[in-house]
């Protein structure tokens, strides 16, 4: 209101001035719009639910034609207005100059008085849930779990949040707070202030940053327990998720992961939920492991030798309906029988000998964990 009051005796109530003025602004914020929508569409290319019409394809690229023009049309605009109204391009380029000088000054000034101390903290209001469950967060079962630990190295959430459609899909960020005593179970209630504090909120503050830089909304959740992976699974189990995925351990492996958390998944009760684990690395590879019982992924040459023992065994008219599952089933069934035989040791050596020939191989690009 005094801002308006302001104007007015400024320019002694000249209507036709503040028309100028106004179309000034007016035009450059919408010159200026329309170029963010622009670079937008080169920097966030997912997930768009509405594009400008006007789009061409060349060579597997998109070229908006549409918002080019518009951008272009909008500029031209603004530069004629900006070239024929003179007094009004005074007016606004010294307003605009004058509140770039406050809005520095300010900036310089705030930063000196935060220097030395720690970043800004979100306030968190804090609630217990006596019983965890998908309802009582108030999430979507199918939802993603994406567990977090450290503030600084949060390069997987963003990775989850650009590959998810939250309006189809929740995204959930939880952290354990470990404790000794008897693995989390879910039944023994905690006060929340026995698992949230300084770590948690320092934390959170950075996971809030990065959900809000991707524009995506997230659920926070502080989980206690005694092991992290046993967490993690029961945790996936009470919400319902999906999936659940997690960064790269710098003490584990992809694979040391994959299996750890596998072994807790087989502690659960039954029934046990279908549950994939993504294990990301900061190249933005990403380590995919079904958790609990699946089809294995064989490879190339391990189909060729079924097909050839089956090619080899129905030559006999009498096993002409033998299908190449009964062939993996009896060989199966015969690796159970000799593991339990005195032949266990032998057969130890030599499925250690597969895994190192896999491991000296080099990956190949287009293949996943088992």
């Amino acid at each position: 209101m005094v801002l308006q009051i302001i104007t007015i005796v400024v320019s002694r109530g000249n209507v036709y001035f503040l028309a100028a003025l106004y179309a000034f602004g007016v035009i450059w914020s919408f010159g200026f719009k329309a170029l963010a929508v622009l670079v937008l569409r080169y920097t966030e290319p997912e997930n768009r639910e509405w594009k400008v019409p006007g789009n061409l394809r060349l060579g597997g690229k998109e070229l908006p034609l549409g918002l080019v023009v518009i951008t272009v049309v909008l500029f031209l605009t603004a530069v004629t207005n900006l070239l024929t109204k003179p007094t009004a391009t005074i007016a606004g380029v010294s307003f605009s100059l004058a509140f770039f000088v406050i809005f520095t000054v300010s900036e310089r000034h705030t930063a000196k008085e935060r220097h030395g101390r720690k970043e800004n903290i979100e306030q968190f209001r804090v609630s217990g849930e006596p019983e965890l469950s998908s309802a009582a967060l108030r999430v979507r079962p199918g939802n993603v779990l994406v567990t977090v630990r450290d503030p600084h190295n949060l390069y997987y959430l963003r990775n989850a949040l650009a590959r998810t459609d939250t309006t189809k899909q929740d995204v959930v960020v939880m952290t354990a707070r470990l404790y000794q005593g008897p693995a989390f179970s879910g039944n023994r209630y905690y006060e929340a202030k026995d698992v949230f504090d300084d770590y948690e909120q320092e934390l959170f503050t950075k996971v809030v940053a990065t959900a809000e830089k991707e524009g995506k909304p997230v659920s926070l959740l502080v989980v206690p327990g005694k092991n992290v992976f046993q967490s993690i699974v029961v945790t996936a189990a009470h919400l319902d998720s999906a999936k659940v995925i997690t960064g790269l351990s710098n003490k584990l492996t992809a694979d040391e992961q994959g299996k750890y958390t596998g072994d807790a998944w087989e502690q659960l009760p039954e029934p046990r939920p279908r549950l994939t684990l993504e294990v990301v690395a900061p190249d933005g590879a990403i380590h995919s492991y079904p958790l609990g019982p699946h089809e294995p992924r064989l490879r190339s040459e391990d189909i060729d030798l079924l097909h050839k023992i089956w090619l080899d065994i129905t030559h006999d008219p009498h096993f002409a309906a033998l299908h190449h599952y009964d062939v993996l089933a009896l060989a199966l069934d015969e690796l159970q029988r000799e593991l339990v035989s005195g032949r266990r040791p032998e057969l130890l050596e030599l499925l250690q000998r597969e895994l190192l020939a896999r491991h000296s191989q080099p990956p190949d690009p287009g293949s996943k964990p088992n």
